[in-house]
């Protein structure tokens, strides 16, 4: 998730839930401001969603655009 949201390698320790919640929720929409609050159903949805489709394009293209599974 944090190669694709944010462009480096895994993280190197374990996140918490909240911190795991709240980076699936993201690209469904959920903007994290300190007034927003916990993400919804809506923004975790559309942000699993998304998740499913990095995680087929990931499986079909590989991390290496130049190797095909």
């Amino acid at each position: 998730m944090c190669v694709v949201l944010k462009g480096h390698e895994a993280l190197a320790y374990k996140p918490s839930l909240r911190e795991m919640v709240r980076k699936v929720a993201t690209p469904g929409g959920f903007l994290g401001r300190k007034c927003d609050g916990e993400p919804g159903a809506q923004s975790m949805w559309m942000g699993l969603m998304r998740v499913a489709d990095f995680a087929i394009c990931w499986q079909c293209f590989g991390k290496d655009p130049g190797t095909v599974s």
